[in-house]
């Protein structure tokens, strides 16, 4: 079909197909994609988390493209979730994590014109520099850029002393035009570390250099060709994984507060990459409540605290872990997070399931009461039936 019939054309996957393979297929189908994030060894039940995307702003989360699903329930029926059918259950698994509810055997979505082109602006700075680039940034959030841009500023680990700039366009149609990206750039600090770079990619490519930059683990892949020839185990890095993750709802306007950010930065261990990307756009466009992802227009930007270090160093893990702590608190003083990212499980938040579901808590426990009262679907963060949570005292106990 021409380009600009695609909304209402969809597509069927089945579990287990990963997102370099959908991300290839359909492209290569005749130009459509679907939010799909950066990551590209991962499996379909992540959209099951909400589902961020490098096109979210554009296109939304991977939830809102949900269309239908498929799901063996706790007795084993095979069970079709839509807006029709199940209604309860298919806006559960819109969000409310993988895990809980059944197994999904089938996801369909709408599709989306995959853009033409992506143009791609660079910048890196001096770590010590971090404080005006910061305020720039929430400066060009305030400014509510268009949908079709993204803003990502990364702190490298701290041996690299240096902070990456990304200001990424999504242009459907082709051209290439690089001004608007140019002109955004222009609005950050200048640097004795050269000028930015803009490159026009294609979507394929684009693709490839985010998923690399998305893990910090070179995958061996350098060409969009490769994609459909991915498997699980080419994410297998031989080394430990933390993460944390936060929402921030407020801007830091304090100096004070910057200044204490950027010296808990300074002093965090080596082997920490720090993620900051802004949120609005099409994500805002649906209400908290409307899917079971909670994680709406109420915050302005994500935040995800990495330790990618070796395998068997346990003191250096824990220093990591120690200190990803502290900033999370840091951080919850000065701009007052209460959320955190589902699909980035912590195993040691004690108040999981509030900073995950927020106001949809409730529902999600009664939507657990009619499809697996029992519990037979279970995992130390998932959730809870009515008679295992104390939503008095925020307690999550298990039965059996």
């Amino acid at each position: 079909p021409p380009r600009s019939t695609l909304f209402p054309y969809t597509t069927l996957f089945r579990s287990g197909v990963l997102m370099g393979q959908i991300t290839y297929g359909l492209q290569q189908a005749g130009g459509y994609t679907i939010p799909f994030g950066a990551c590209q060894v991962v499996g379909m039940a992540y959209g099951l988390g909400g589902g961020f995307s490098e096109i979210s702003r554009l296109y939304g989360m991977n939830v809102d493209a949900l269309l239908e699903l498929q799901v063996v329930d706790a007795w084993g029926n095979l069970l079709v979730a839509n807006s029709q059918w199940n209604s309860d259950l298919f806006w559960a698994l819109r969000g409310g994590g993988g895990g809980s509810y059944g197994i999904v055997t089938q996801f369909k979505y709408k599709l989306f014109p995959a853009p033409a082109s992506v143009v791609s602006g660079r910048q890196l700075y001096a770590f010590t520099e971090f404080v005006p680039v910061f305020e720039a940034w929430q400066e060009m959030i305030r400014a509510n850029p268009p949908n079709n841009i993204n803003a990502i500023i990364r702190l490298l680990p701290l041996a690299a002393n240096a902070i990456e700039l990304t200001v990424n366009q999504f242009q459907i149609a082709s051209g290439g035009n690089t001004s608007e990206v140019v002109q955004l750039l222009a609005g950050f600090p200048n640097t004795t570390l050269g000028p930015a770079t803009v490159r026009t990619l294609s979507y394929l490519d684009f693709v490839v250099e985010a998923g690399n930059e998305e893990t910090g683990y070179n995958i061996n892949i350098t060409d969009p060709a490769q994609l459909p020839l991915l498997g699980r185990n080419d994410f297998n890095p031989a080394g430990t994984l933390y993460a944390k993750t936060y929402y921030a709802p407020e801007y830091v306007n304090n100096a004070s507060d910057l200044q204490l950010m950027y010296a808990k930065l300074a002093a965090r261990p080596d082997n920490i990459i720090i993620v900051l990307r802004v949120l609005g756009g099409a994500i805002a466009d649906v209400a908290p409540t409307a899917t079971a992802f909670v994680h709406r227009g109420q915050n302005l930007y994500e935040v995800d605290v990495l330790y990618i270090g070796p395998a068997g160093d346990a003191t250096a893990a824990s220093a990591a872990k120690r200190w990803m702590y502290e900033y999370y608190d840091l951080a919850k003083e000065i701009v007052h997070h209460r959320e955190s990212f589902q699909n980035h499980l912590d195993v040691e938040l004690v108040d999981y399931l509030q900073r995950y579901y927020g106001e949809n808590l409730s529902r999600l426990i009664r939507v657990k009461d009619a499809y697996d009262p029992d519990n037979f679907y279970y995992n130390p963060q998932s959730i809870p039936t009515s008679r295992m949570y104390n939503s008095a005292t925020g307690v999550f106990w298990r039965l059996f």
